[in-house]
């Protein structure tokens, strides 16, 4: 671990992982505030902020993660590799067994691993919502994506992507919800889960023809899936509902990262690379 106080860098760097570092984000075990972080040799790192020293370091997958994310208040961790897999760890089991190394034989097993087999760079989209833990995963399939439930072995639903018959080559403001048939959009390149708010209609608004397609019992404010394809296409699905919700087009190259904002008046949008659509 190094220090630095110069203005513009960061405040310390902890050194670890013997391959690039694919993810990282926040996450507390008891009162420890830590840091999760996932590399290309499929090893899992959690790190200590106070110590700025790794108290788990496992090779949770045999290829590359590409996500790591803590759950039901840091009790449980869950990962997302190339090689398809999704796992569910208990964190105090890794903590029992803090380092494993090079030996990975030594590694925890994970509580539960699901395959989607779906090989790609999309990272899963996970929510925790009325007592359900609900992730959404690119499916093997072009234009496809699937959602699942940690409780089930299988996906509880598959969703189709669809485009808007309005969105036309070369148009950067296509936003509609006017949607045509299935047309081939490509991989998925993003998948996040939300909730909207309550006071938002255009996600809470109710579909009793639809609500056959309802994986499960939801609340009325039940999870919408964001998602972005290689085509250059973003969009909104209603869990619900079982339907899109919006679609939009944006650019004619591949969508790498997209995350849902809050709008400044209310609502929410999307902002994928430079762009923002409300």
């Amino acid at each position: 671990m190094e220090s630095t106080s110069r203005s513009g860098s960061p405040l310390f760097v902890m050194r670890g992982h013997r391959e690039a570092v694919n993810c990282v984000g926040f996450t507390s075990i008891g009162n420890k505030r830590c840091i999760v972080s996932g590399s290309g040799d499929g090893e899992v790192r959690i790190w200590d902020l106070s110590s700025r020293r790794p108290i788990v370091a496992t090779h949770a997958h045999g290829s590359s993660v590409l996500q790591a994310t803590s759950m039901c208040n840091g009790t449980r961790m869950l990962t997302q590799a190339k090689d398809g897999k999704v796992s569910l760890w208990d964190v105090s089991t890794l903590s029992q067994n803090p380092i494993a190394g090079e030996n990975r034989e030594k590694s925890p097993k994970p509580l539960h691993t699901f395959g989607t087999n779906a090989y790609g760079f999309c990272r899963m989209g996970v929510l925790e919502s009325d007592g359900r833990q609900l992730v959404v995963t690119a499916s093997p399939l072009q234009s496809r994506l699937l959602l699942w439930d940690l409780k089930s072995p299988k996906p509880i639903h598959s969703i189709t992507l669809t485009p808007n018959s309005d969105a036309k080559t070369g148009s950067k403001s296509t936003f509609s919800s006017n949607l045509s048939k299935a047309l081939n959009l490509g991989m998925c390149t993003h998948a996040s889960l939300f909730v909207p708010p309550p006071s938002d209609p255009k996600f809470s608004k109710k579909s009793p023809e639809n609500s056959e397609k309802t994986p499960g019992k939801l609340t009325e404010n039940s999870p919408v899936v964001s998602w972005a394809t290689e085509s250059g296409h973003v969009g909104f699905y209603s869990v619900r509902a079982g339907s899109s919700l919006a679609v939009g087009y944006l650019e004619k190259q591949p969508l790498m990262c997209a995350n849902v904002v809050p709008k400044p008046f209310g609502g929410l949008g999307i902002a994928v690379d430079i762009y923002y659509f409300g």
